[in-house]
């Protein structure tokens, strides 16, 4: 019926089309990049070469099967290794700078954590003169590093179109009492049809102070994200719950009732 299903997510370096391998069925689900990647792809006659002078590997693809397998059956999702952050301002409003800040501080207290601006990817694509050496280098920050944080511009460009394709996850910042408009960004890459990323959206409604949650429904309407953050920036509490949020950390709240004297 036209409808899609998400099955999991294949992490870097893992395989896929296993089973069309061992089978020679065509396959029975397709692969979607959520972002930029670089896929190796190889022919039967190959991995059967391959496989005859490697067979501790077929064992190896086995497991992946089975474990793939009986996730599925049994109905959970395999989450999300978010590695890639990007965050994508709605404006240059001075409070989402300060939000930022807060938030990257927070990050590095306990992860390894590289920020990237337009301007470090001009100062790279100049130094490597390739879109090649490029992905290159994002690769070796991935590799080196808890996270990577791109933080796209308030304006449509290269850099921010690369920020939001590079992503596990995007999150938009804007400020609560500004005007709700999607940003040229958001109508260019986000809210189409054909979005240049299927990553995660979601959005982070920044406050200078305590005040009333309104508006909400204002920001969403416009905007495809699966969840919004009411966040005062000047609270600790609400920047250490942004850094959760932000890492996709599970929250838990445990109630238990029963008598004490």
């Amino acid at each position: 019926d036209g409808t899609v299903k998400q099955l999991g997510y294949i992490r870097e370096g893992e395989s896929i089309g296993e089973v069309a391998l061992f089978t020679g069925e065509n396959r029975s689900a397709s692969v979607r990049a959520v972002r930029d990647s670089v896929v190796a792809g190889i022919g039967m006659q190959a991995f059967q070469r391959f496989a005859q002078a490697n067979p501790a590997m077929l064992i190896a693809l086995a497991k992946t099967v089975i474990t793939r397998f009986r996730t599925t059956e049994s109905g959970r999702k395999s989450r999300l290794n978010i590695r890639n952050i990007a965050l994508l301002p709605h404006s240059n409003h001075p409070l989402i700078g300060h939000f930022t800040e807060q938030l990257l501080r927070q990050l590095a207290e306990k992860r390894k954590v590289v920020l990237l601006r337009g301007q470090d990817y001009q100062e790279r694509y100049d130094a490597e003169g390739s879109h090649a050496g490029v992905a290159h280098w994002l690769s070796r920050l991935e590799h080196a590093h808890d996270l990577v944080i791109y933080l796209a511009d308030a304006t449509a460009g290269p850099w921010t179109e690369l920020a939001l394709r590079q992503a596990d996850i995007i999150w938009r910042l804007a400020a609560a009492h500004e005007t709700p408009a999607l940003s040229d960004s958001e109508t260019l890459y986000l809210e189409k049809i054909d979005p240049i990323t299927h990553a995660p959206g979601n959005l982070f409604l920044l406050h200078e102070t305590s005040t009333g949650v309104r508006n909400s429904a204002a920001w969403i309407a416009p905007r495809n994200v699966h969840r919004h953050v009411h966040i005062r920036v000047n609270s600790r509490a609400d920047i250490e719950r942004a850094s959760r949020f932000v890492t996709g950390e599970p929250f838990g709240l445990v109630l238990s009732g029963g008598g004490a004297r």
